[in-house]
């Protein structure tokens, strides 16, 4: 077990303080603008800005990893087993990955002079990044990849709206404290929330790689030996799914906050909705896109179960604040018309015939 952490960011980024000098250097004009005058006293007084590096990119990260190994055999006969696991939270917010792997090495010899050999390796990674931040995706320059964000957002920007603030009028304003999480940022034209985007664009990624090896060498004379090999590599089979909430049309991501949690459930409360689960199955000669949908009933659900629910559970990392699988599906899911896995966020059956028509 151990602690991943970001390698020092060169860049000292400005704060909102140093921003605004900076702005008033390249644009002296702004020395007689009022207003912006008025902003500037504004920001200090109450200490309004955003480190963006410190809310993209944490500082550490959990990681975990152990590895177990079995040796044997005989005279005539050797092997080794072994499985590794490997487990880590992403220093950028959003993502994680965790490895499985399985070796298995046997040699025999035969007779004095020819021994045979047999190398398997099995590799199962998961990990998850954002659409934005992925890896061979045409939009990791994009300002909704949290790397660049965190050195491009300017400094004066808030994360969270700031009640009692008139941009227009700076010298009125007054500061009452924080509202809600913006999803819009008016001062980086109109740009949305990295976090509210990566809600709707989450990207999981499955990624299994197979090795075989064969090998039998032949010593018929002393000083004479001969040594052939097969290999097998079955790799880079991708499998990326995304599932979204439907209720009267309109889609419903992951909850921002536990209120708007209770607000997701008692929106689906006493209704049918709509899960659908887009799949891309890839591979390096062959990519197959399709996509299931499941019809889910819910009862009328009181306050009080919806409160229970979101205070034990705390569903913000499932889109529509809810899991088929805890205690919510047990109580107030009244039918579902198509499949349970796909609810859960997976449908494997389908998963399972496409992939048999794949390798064909």
């Amino acid at each position: 077990y151990g602690i991943s952490k970001m390698t020092k960011d060169r860049a000292d980024m400005m704060n909102a303080n140093e921003w605004l000098d900076f702005q008033e250097i390249i644009n002296p004009a702004l020395a007689n603008n009022a207003n912006f005058q008025a902003q500037k006293a504004y920001y200090r007084k109450y200490n309004i800005g955003t480190d963006w590096v410190k809310e993209y990119m944490g500082g550490s990260a959990p990681t975990s990893q152990f590895d177990v190994s079995v040796r044997g055999g005989t005279h005539n006969l050797s092997y080794l087993l072994s499985y590794g696991h490997f487990d880590s939270d992403g220093i950028e917010d959003d993502s994680n990955m965790r490895r499985e792997s399985i070796r298995a090495n046997i040699e025999a010899n035969i007779n004095p002079w020819l021994k045979v050999g047999l190398n398997s390796n099995l590799a199962y990674t998961k990990y998850r990044t954002t659409l934005w931040g992925a890896e061979g995706s045409s939009t990791k320059n994009s300002v909704y990849n949290k790397s660049n964000a965190a050195h491009w957002n300017v400094p004066t920007q808030t994360i969270y709206e700031v009640i009692g603030l008139n941009p227009a009028d700076y010298a009125n304003s007054t500061f009452e404290g924080y509202g809600e999480r913006l999803r819009l940022y008016e001062q980086m034209q109109g740009q949305y929330d990295p976090y509210w985007i990566s809600s709707w664009q989450p990207r999981h990624n499955t990624r299994v790689r197979l090795n075989e090896n064969a090998f039998v060498n032949i010593n018929p004379i002393k000083g004479l030996n001969w040594r052939t090999a097969v290999g097998l590599e079955a790799n880079d089979l991708l499998i990326t799914a995304d599932t979204m909430v439907i209720l009267d049309g309109k889609a419903l991501g992951k909850p921002k906050d536990d209120d708007d949690a209770r607000r997701m459930l008692h929106a689906l409360s006493g209704k049918t909705h709509h899960v659908v689960t887009g799949v891309t199955i890839s591979a390096k000669d062959k990519v197959r896109t399709f996509g299931v949908s499941t019809d889910v009933a819910f009862k009328p659900l009181s306050d009080e179960e919806i409160d229970y629910y979101v205070s034990h559970y705390h569903p913000l990392d499932k889109a529509g604040a809810y899991g088929i699988q805890e205690w919510i599906g047990y109580v107030g899911v009244t039918s579902i018309h198509g499949s349970y896995f796909n609810v859960m966020g997976l449908p494997v059956q389908r998963i399972w015939d496409e992939l048999n028509k794949f390798v064909k």
